[in-house]
């Protein structure tokens, strides 16, 4: 400062005061300064100073977004940046720059800030935006039919479609991921087909191409009925051909019905199926005939005696070996036709045995067994040792007294011989000798020691148990009458009442001795002078007596 004052003495004081002129770049960047000076004496005197302010420094961030990556789709960031100058205030505008394209098909975007203050001066602030692709495509494959004859495995089949959220390329690539059945026409092929963008982010889908036959096979021709023997093989399957598989041919059974030869006739079908499940069916009937005889050993031959029983084969023999080639029920019969030989003792001697084996279809074979009858066997006798019999006096004795005789085969004679022990007016004895010999000669000896005992009993006629073929009385002959002592006719010989008993007696009530059990007419005791007078003629003689007599006897009721 180099204030002076003209009368040489120093300023008293200096001052100052601002006031800011028009602003150029910003508010009060001119600043008016006026100096006063004042000496001792109050003099005072005043000069301008101009002050000019500049702003040479650019503003500064306060903050600046960070680089960021963004998913395609994603829209930009609305962040700005701020930024403060020391004298002014500062505009913030941003510009875009693109750079390289990366993996997403999009660039690289550079977004600058740009910071003025009022005197232009400039700031600058970059942040990097990158696009990025975590996110794989979304495809689909669209499945597929095709037939076994066109199918190709190195061929694609079928459309699909994707989308994915960046701009790169797709790549589409597929692999089979199913093994192809070499004989089976009919299977699903799995494809994955999987699609890549740009940034290497992978999805898969898998398609399924259905390969499909519809044809059912080709199966030889099978004809409708065929008759085989019992034991005879069937024949072999039928051959079959597909043109996309193999095929498999099979059979099933129905019954229809048992032929004669006992095997079951049926109705095979067979049945052609290819992989796919296509079939073609024939059906054929099987019928079982048997012309073969059976075949069998006849019986050997068999002497039997007469009294076997030549129905039971047990005895005889039968036919156990019987067989035939089929498995019908075999029936075994035989026939007999009987003869007799020259000479023989028995009639029907000889039987002659047919037997015939057939089976279910009527074949038939026959043989002949011989049966020799004979009768090696004695007549067979039941009696009895000793014979004791009631005999009349004359009659003959029975030659079979007490004896029983069975021959099976024949008939028989007999001889008899007796040898008398003793006899008396009572009976006698015997001894006795029978032989009994059939038509073949065998012959059977009995002996019997035979007691005949004369018959007794009542000899008397007159009796009641009179036995007129006894010979002698026994005592116990027995005679009907009168038993009661008391009787008028009383019978001392008789044991036997009949009821013929006389009892005499009053038999009017009226009279005084009247007596109720009296069945014959007697005196009766009455009040009157001529009780005796029976027929009430007034006299008591003979006549009375008479009356009396005429009744004696008789049986009153």
């Amino acid at each position: 400062m180099d204030a002076v004052d003209g009368c040489g003495s120093s300023p008293i004081g200096i001052s100052h005061s601002d006031s800011f002129g028009e602003s150029n770049c910003f508010e009060g960047d001119v600043i008016v300064r006026t100096w006063t000076v004042m000496d001792d004496c109050g003099n005072a005197s005043s000069q301008d100073q101009i002050i000019n302010l500049v702003d040479d420094n650019a503003p500064f961030f306060t903050s600046v977004p960070e680089d960021v990556n963004l998913e395609c789709g994603d829209e930009l960031p609305g962040i700005f940046a701020t930024a403060e100058d020391g004298c002014s205030s500062v505009t913030v505008s941003i510009s875009d720059d693109y750079g390289d394209v990366n993996c997403t098909g999009m660039e690289v975007i550079y977004r600058t800030f740009t910071a003025e203050d009022g005197c232009g001066n400039f700031g600058y602030a970059i942040q990097t935006i990158t696009r990025v692709d975590n996110e794989a495509p979304v495809a689909t494959v669209e499945d597929f039919d095709i037939g076994c004859g066109e199918y190709d495995a190195s061929a694609e089949y079928g459309s699909y479609e994707y989308s994915d959220n960046c701009m790169s390329d797709v790549t589409v690539s597929w692999e089979q991921v199913s093994v192809d059945p070499e004989d089976i026409g009919c299977f699903d092929v799995q494809r994955e087909y999987t699609f890549t963008d740009g940034c290497g982010n992978a999805s898969t889908v898998i398609q399924t191409v259905h390969v499909f036959d519809v044809d059912a096979p080709v199966m030889d021709e099978v004809p409708s009925e065929i008759t085989v023997q019992c034991g005879e093989e069937l024949p072999s399957l039928p051959g079959a051909v597909d043109a996309c598989s193999t095929s498999e041919v099979t059979f099933v059974d129905a019954d229809n019905g048992v032929s004669c030869s006992g095997a079951m006739n049926f109705i095979r079908t067979y049945t052609a199926t290819d992989g796919c499940g296509n079939a073609v069916s024939a059906s054929m009937a099987v019928n079982y005939m048997d012309s073969i005889d059976p075949t069998f050993t006849v019986p050997a031959d068999i002497v039997v005696e007469c009294d076997s029983n030549v129905n039971d084969l047990e005895a005889t023999g039968d036919v156990m070996d019987a067989v035939d080639v089929c498995s019908a029920e075999i029936t075994v019969a035989y026939e007999d036709e009987v003869s007799t030989t020259d000479g023989s003792c028995l009639a029907d001697n000889r039987i002659s045995r047919t037997w015939t084996v057939t089976d279910g279809c009527g074949n038939s074979v026959s043989g002949v067994q011989i049966i020799s009858v004979v009768d090696s066997t004695a007549p067979v006798v039941t009696y009895e040792d000793n014979v004791i019999l009631d005999a009349e006096s004359g009659a003959v004795l029975d030659d079979f007294e007490g004896v029983e005789v069975y021959d099976a085969c024949s008939d028989y004679t007999y001889m008899t011989t007796d040898v008398y022990i003793g006899s008396g007016i009572t009976g006698y004895e015997l001894q006795r000798v029978t032989v009994f010999t059939d038509a073949c000669g065998n012959s059977t000896t009995i002996e019997q020691h035979i007691t005949a005992i004369f018959a007794s009993g009542c000899t008397y006629e007159d009796a009641v148990n009179y036995n007129s073929e006894a010979l002698v009385d026994d005592g116990s002959c027995l005679y009907e009458g009168c038993t009661d002592m008391g009787s008028a006719n009383y019978n001392p010989i008789a044991s036997v009442e009949d009821g013929s008993c006389v009892i005499v007696g009053c038999m009017d009530p009226d009279g005084l001795d009247y007596d109720p059990t009296a069945t014959y007419p007697g005196s009766c005791d009455y009040p009157d002078s001529c009780p005796g007078d029976i027929n009430d003629d007034g006299f008591v003689n003979v006549a009375d007596l008479l009356d009396f007599f005429q009744y004696y006897g008789d049986v009153c009721e």
